[in-house]
């Protein structure tokens, strides 16, 4: 029996992907050489591969062997030896494969409404980039088709599945945008990291691009992933060995090249190239990279704006970029941060529920992360497990 006398509307759930999520509806010329699971012999762990090379951010293939929901919780929690380390299959649970079961569950959990992301979708665009740019957004059209397929983009207004993009090539990314919205998609994906092309996101080269974001008021994700060749790349300036696991990377790798750095920097860019005053539709919604770095990141900023007041290509920023923030950043935290004080530094309506389910990092079940924000009021929990989030995806917040 649920704890709550509302429903939650949860931000952050994830889908186990079949194994043609990208060959499926890939170009015949890409087939023989898209990313595809190998496997030694049928009941063996796959790995994903591109070409002939492993995707090198996964040691496997995510749905051949995963933890169960809330298994990690322990560590994170700095108790690592309490970490129950069974590993499950996909082919036994039909709720992370399958939409109508996964409603099904959703209702048992007490979830209106949830949104959806990869499990192997989000780590393959660096690699792609590097080893074979021209497949890149091949890639990309037959992942979105494998969701419009399998999940939907707003399935029965409960199941919202994020359209993954890309800034790498800016005509496809203009492309892909325009099939995605007429398909109904609500969210897209783009990667906290350079674009590669040698402008900034917000540049105005992207106003294309942007522009219809805006006009479509579409939610704009960062999910935590592989954070692309520059900061690997910087990682190996400082002496790192580039081209590590999600699991295997050193101190310095996951404190200056994986989730709050790059973010950070994303966010930071696209303030200060004024993007939320010149596409003030746009809300950017941080999922999977905590909320530790807020605090941090407001000061920064604001001391920057303060004393670098040179006029850059979009002009100068006319207000304090914490008050741009406070209206257009939106941040899951996790189950071991502060989420009162992310609320006080960004104002309680933008820190949202993203309870990684059924990830082994993590809850149980989403609504298992109220026993870690003891310290918000009831109207501060009934914000974060349900209206802040249900505002964002066009949910009526009374139901």
């Amino acid at each position: 029996m649920s704890r709550l006398n509302y429903q939650i509307v949860d931000l952050d759930q994830h889908y186990y992907e079949p194994e043609d999520c990208f060959t499926r509806h890939i170009e015949a010329k890409y087939r023989n050489r898209a990313v595809h699971v190998a496997r030694p012999n049928e009941s063996s762990v796959g790995r994903a591969y591109l070409e002939d090379e492993p995707i090198s951010f996964l040691a496997s293939f995510p749905s051949d062997s995963f933890l169960g929901p809330g298994a990690k919780i322990p560590y994170f929690m700095r108790r690592p030896a309490d970490v129950d380390e069974t590993t499950h299959r996909l082919q036994d649970f039909p709720e992370y494969r399958d939409k109508d079961a996964r409603l099904d569950l959703m209702d048992r959990q007490n979830t209106q409404a949830t949104v959806m992301l990869p499990a192997l979708g989000i780590c393959v665009e660096k690699q792609l980039r590097r080893q074979a740019p021209e497949m890149l957004y091949p890639h990309l059209r037959a992942f979105n088709r494998f969701l419009e397929d399998d999940w939907g983009y707003g399935y029965k207004q409960r199941i919202f599945s994020v359209a993954m993009l890309s800034l790498f090539n800016r005509d496809e990314a203009v492309k892909e945008l325009d099939r995605v919205i007429k398909e109904g998609a609500r969210i897209i994906h783009i990667h906290a990291m350079p674009t590669g092309t040698g402008y900034a996101p917000a540049d105005p080269y992207y106003d294309d691009f942007w522009s219809r974001v805006n006009e479509a008021q579409l939610l704009v994700a960062l999910h935590a992933g592989d954070s692309g060749i520059a900061y690997e790349e910087f990682g190996a300036a400082w002496g790192y060995r580039p081209g590590q696991q999600l699991f295997k990377m050193v101190p310095f790798q996951r404190y200056a090249c994986f989730m709050e750095r790059p973010t950070m920097d994303m966010i930071a860019s696209l303030v200060f190239d004024n993007f939320f005053g010149r596409f003030p539709k746009i809300k950017l919604l941080s999922i999977e990279n905590g909320s530790r770095w807020i605090p941090f990141l407001l000061q920064e900023i604001e001391h920057a704006h303060y004393f670098s007041r040179i006029k850059d290509r979009c002009g100068l920023l006319n207000e304090d970029p914490r008050d741009v923030l406070r209206r257009h950043l939106f941040v899951t935290p996790f189950v071991e941060d502060d989420v009162q004080q992310a609320m006080n530094c960004l104002g309680s309506g933008q820190i949202v529920l993203g309870s990684d389910f059924p990830h082994g990092e993590g809850t149980p079940k989403p609504e298992d992360f109220l026993d870690y924000v003891d310290g918000l009021s009831e109207e501060e929990k009934r914000l974060f497990m349900r209206e802040n989030n249900a505002r964002l995806l066009g949910l009526d917040v009374s139901a």
